[in-house]
């Protein structure tokens, strides 16, 4: 050992206190879990479900935390009669679970005490509590008969909070035992500090539980209903009118109230929620007229706040960010275990991941937003759902889909969904994708504005159904416009030419796997005009196609001279039906 020769006999003075007033401390809990906690929980009519879960829940850490201090006292004794070297003291060795377990139960029992847990314990464990009232004063250390049963109760659920001081301490005389300049002092020196920083920080979690209740027994009964939440903490809130909102009415009552998880602007009766993972708060300068003002930021409003002097606008704009900088990493603002020093307080990132489910905007009404933001809108990656199952999974700009992305939409009718993959421009499909409809068609072409739009490839069906195509050429707002070929898979037809709003217009080809062959032009998806038809036995038409049928020109063979006059014509019109067929 590294000890001092004079202060071995303190080293192991220390020791035995240790040990001593854990033992102590384990029994004094075991007491109050046996002759207070157990008999609380079997009363009947305890309050609220919520009321009941947290006590259960407090009953539950408070055994999780006395069977801890009943192992590390009896490991005391065993390490007593050991080497008793300091590196293996347990409260050394797993500092962590005494912390977290400390924490564990203080998160508790201040949850319990926000929702107004003593009080409603009042009623139901009054001739309890009257029948044990000394037993209660001797378990909490209270003196004062005059102190009431609620407070005393109260006082005992916090009463092992206190013991944190203990390890602190005792830790603080074990490494005086040592040389400065040895591990074991250096060891013990810093977990000393860890236990006395987790006291103090838990001792400031009670006054805020505390100040966050006497907020409560004040406010509005309808809107503590709604707004109460176990782990929810009053930070400040503009009751004394050191912040008003800008362009308020004459006679309307604004109420601002900042919380550890949202700022609540409260109207009368009606209230809205902020939450503060995504909110931006920034100060205008005097030169944009924003004399004591701050810039407030959400995904759906944007509104200014005016403070009543500069030092409440610099006191404000602290809170604010300190609170959303501390939402943002999703913890408290006790340091990390080692480590003495506080937190480094700093300024919440302008860019940063959140969810967000949207109220008021038309298009995402209900739809949830989890991913990146900038300044009060998604940017970057992210997820976006809605209500009904559209989904959009990709990259953000501004607030808009931009980039790339994948889309799905649901069809209930048929059990399926439509499922895009591809670009995007401020909201809407632009660019190159693929959309594989419910009904089995897949284009893959190019996008504009949601529509089909620039050269593409439409697949309908499968080698496998009844009715398989494909579609290659231009489209113009989701139409089939310009050049393109459509050929009928299954019929073993072709179409080659031009197209005007999703029909065959202009000029074309038509091939049929019978030897058919059409050259010429085409109307609403009918031959019309001049056209070559040539058969399978070479048989070859040439002139004017009309839309009753009638042909007006010669055959090869010179025996068609005019209309009607002709022993091929039903054969022609027989193969000109076949072909409009396929055209339709």
């Amino acid at each position: 050992l590294a000890l001092v020769d004079k202060n071995i006999m303190g080293y192991i003075a220390s020791l035995h206190e240790l040990a001593t007033t854990e033992r102590r401390f384990y029994s004094k809990l075991s007491d109050i879990k046996s002759q207070i906690l157990r008999p609380l929980l079997s009363l009947e009519n305890l309050g609220t479900t919520t009321t009941v879960q947290l006590l259960q829940e407090v009953a539950s850490r408070f055994s999780k935390l006395c069977y801890l201090i009943g192992q590390h006292g009896a490991s005391l004794s065993s390490f007593l009669h050991g080497v008793k070297e300091a590196r293996s003291l347990v409260i050394l060795k797993h500092s962590s679970l005494f912390l977290d377990s400390y924490t564990e139960y203080c998160t508790s029992i201040t949850n319990f005490l926000v929702m107004g847990g003593f009080q409603l314990l009042a009623k139901p464990a009054i001739d309890f509590l009257n029948k044990n009232q000394e037993l209660l004063q001797d378990l909490s250390e209270v003196n004062d008969e005059n102190t009431q049963l609620m407070e005393i109760l109260n006082t005992l659920f916090f009463l092992p909070i206190r013991r944190l001081h203990n390890y602190a301490k005792v830790l603080l005389k074990l490494a005086t035992c040592f040389e400065v300049a040895s591990p074991e002092y250096q060891k013990l020196q810093d977990s000393s500090s860890c236990y006395e920083c987790l006291a103090l920080h838990l001792g400031r979690k009670r006054k805020e539980a505390e100040y966050t209740l006497g907020f409560w027994k004040t406010f509005p009964g309808k809107m503590t209903d709604s707004l109460r939440k176990p782990e929810r903490r009053l930070l400040c809130e503009s009751s004394n009118r050191a912040l008003s909102l800008q362009h308020a009415g004459r006679f309307s009552v604004n109420w601002f109230i900042l919380f550890n998880d949202a700022l609540v602007h409260a109207q009368f009766s009606t209230h809205h929620v902020f939450p503060l993972a995504t909110l931006w708060a920034e100060p205008l300068s005097e030169e944009a007229g924003g004399v004591n003002g701050l810039k407030i930021t959400t995904p759906e409003e944007q509104f200014t706040l005016i403070s009543s002097t500069p030092q409440e606008k610099t006191k404000w704009l602290r809170a604010i960010s300190q609170a959303v900088d501390q939402a943002l990493r999703g913890m408290s603002d006790l340091p990390p275990y080692g480590s003495g020093s506080s937190v480094q307080r700093q300024e919440p990132p302008i860019s940063r991941s959140a969810k967000y489910t949207f109220y008021k905007d038309p298009r995402l009404k209900d739809a949830t937003y989890d991913g990146r933001w900038l300044s009060g809108k998604p940017h970057g990656r992210g997820v976006l759902k809605w209500p009904d199952g559209k989904m959009y999974s990709g990259m953000f700009r501004n607030g808009l889909e931009d980039g790339y992305g994948e889309y799905r939409i649901p069809n209930k009718a048929m059990n399926k969904e439509d499922h895009y993959v591809g670009h995007w421009k401020e909201g809407k499909m632009c660019g190159q994708g693929v959309y594989s409809y419910a009904s089995g068609e897949v284009f893959e072409g190019c996008f504009q504005d949601n529509m089909r739009h620039g050269h593409g490839l439409l697949r309908s069906g499968k080698l496998t159904s009844s009715s398989p195509s494909m579609f290659i050429g231009q489209w113009v707002m989701d139409k089939k416009a310009g050049y393109g070929v459509f050929d009928d898979i299954t019929r073993g037809e072709k179409y080659m030419g031009m197209w005007q709003d999703d029909v065959c217009q202009g000029n074309g080809v038509v091939v049929t796997q019978f030897g058919l062959y059409y050259e010429g032009n085409f109307h609403l998806n009918k031959m019309m005009g001049n056209g070559v038809l040539l058969s399978e036995d070479d048989t070859i038409y040439e002139g004017e196609f009309s839309d009753d049928w009638t042909l007006s020109g010669k055959d090869n063979s010179g025996l068609i001279e005019q209309v009607g006059k002709c022993s091929l014509l039903p054969y022609f019109l027989k193969v000109c039906k076949a072909l409009v067929l396929f055209l339709l």
